[in-house]
């Protein structure tokens, strides 16, 4: 009998992989007309971060040495990526400071909730519990007062007993109420990456649609790292232009009630984290997705190697990463992130030449049609030579 080969885990970059363009200035503006909707005008706050940040960037680029024509090595590249840190966390903070994202609903505390439901009915006797215990295990997880979600939280814990239930093969009610669960809003965050979707704002890049469906028909762990200020719109976006991936792991960036952008605690320990902004920041990221599925129990040591498919200098240290099969999106071939591997003498091979090795190779694709074309998908991932 053959042992089906083991899920390869995979990490996208959003914006210019996920998407064919960047979708800052697209958040940006939906966010500015969210707020005008309430009286504020908030685009002069923006142009204000707009200018000062392209003249904070080009006073770094003048200032800093090697210059890029000097730059030969892959520590150089790295060591200038990581100088621009003080130039964006500058900007994210005046991002912060601006407003812009006050008040907005980011996270779906609904979907948050019925993650945990999920997890403590999975494990209780389903024939004997009741809303109050599941009510009692969701207070304690979160470590709040949900008293006043009383209602809303009977009805999701109905809602979920119920697919709980049904998934064990049981038909017995509902516990303790037949009333029928009621629809929860989604964040707003959310529902604006849905939206920009819809309204041809954002575009998914060729193939991610099929890509992402063909990512989970494999049972292949799928999750994003990205820079972006709104991991919500992030994952409002994956999931219109591709349904496969709903529900998938993103860490970005988050902001909160006061709209200050944080890093995203995907551990969920509560505790603000220092908000992703350049090349280290996205590979610490990476990493910590990984540790997260392995603590989870869905990767082992016995994985084959992870896939990172990236587009910019941000993805450099992840593309570049030891056991990380690094695949950069370029429509043309002749991107910046092409250039800067040319220049620092990392050779980028087309992603249709693949083949499984132990040592460290970087390939290059249009569009995810041509990744699941390439050996990468087409071949088991247990075939090294």
């Amino acid at each position: 009998m053959t042992t089906p080969p083991l899920p390869r885990p995979i990490i996208l970059d959003f914006d210019g992989t996920i998407t064919t363009k960047d979708t800052i200035t697209t958040l940006a503006h939906l966010a500015i007309t969210h707020q005008a909707s309430h009286g504020l005008n908030l685009q002069p706050a923006w142009d204000n971060i707009v200018s000062s940040y392209s003249s904070d960037f080009s006073s770094h680029i003048a200032h800093y040495h090697p210059s890029k024509e000097e730059r030969k090595t892959l520590k150089q590249e790295i060591e200038y990526y990581r100088s621009l840190k003080v130039v964006e966390t500058k900007s994210f903070d005046r991002v912060s400071a601006s407003g812009i994202f006050k008040g907005i609903k980011a996270a779906d505390e609904r979907a948050q909730y019925a993650a945990i439901i999920d997890d403590i009915l999975a494990s209780a006797d389903l024939k004997r519990v009741t809303i109050n215990q599941v009510k009692s295990g969701l207070a304690a997880r979160l470590g709040v007062d949900l008293e006043a979600q009383k209602k809303m939280l009977s009805d999701l814990i109905t809602e979920r007993f119920d697919v709980a239930n049904k998934a064990a093969g049981s038909s017995a009610p509902s516990i303790e109420t037949k009333d029928p669960p009621k629809a929860g809003q989604i964040g707003e965050w959310h529902r604006f990456g849905v939206d920009a979707v819809r309204d041809g704002l954002v575009e998914g890049r060729k193939g991610i649609k099929e890509f992402g469906e063909v990512a989970a028909s494999q049972r292949g762990l799928c999750g994003v790292v990205s820079v972006n200020f709104s991991r919500d719109f992030v994952r409002g976006a994956v999931s219109a232009v591709c349904p496969g991936l709903a529900g998938i792991d993103v860490v970005a960036n988050v902001h909160n009630a006061a709209g200050v952008l944080e890093g995203f605690d995907i551990y969920g320990e509560g505790r603000p984290k220092e908000v992703i902004a350049t090349s280290d920041g996205k590979l610490a990221a990476m990493k910590e997705l990984l540790g997260y599925w392995r603590k989870q129990g869905g990767l082992n040591g016995e994985a084959p190697h992870a896939i990172y498919v990236g587009d910019s200098g941000t993805d450099l240290e992840c593309l570049m990463e030891a056991g990380i099969i690094g695949v950069v999106i370029s429509e043309d071939g002749e991107s910046a992130l092409m250039e800067t591997f040319h220049r620092i003498g990392v050779e980028v091979i087309p992603i249709r030449e693949f083949r499984e090795s132990e040592e460290k190779s970087v390939y290059w694709a249009r569009d995810f049609t041509e990744i699941m074309q390439s050996p990468l998908f087409s071949e088991s991932p247990e075939q090294i030579n």
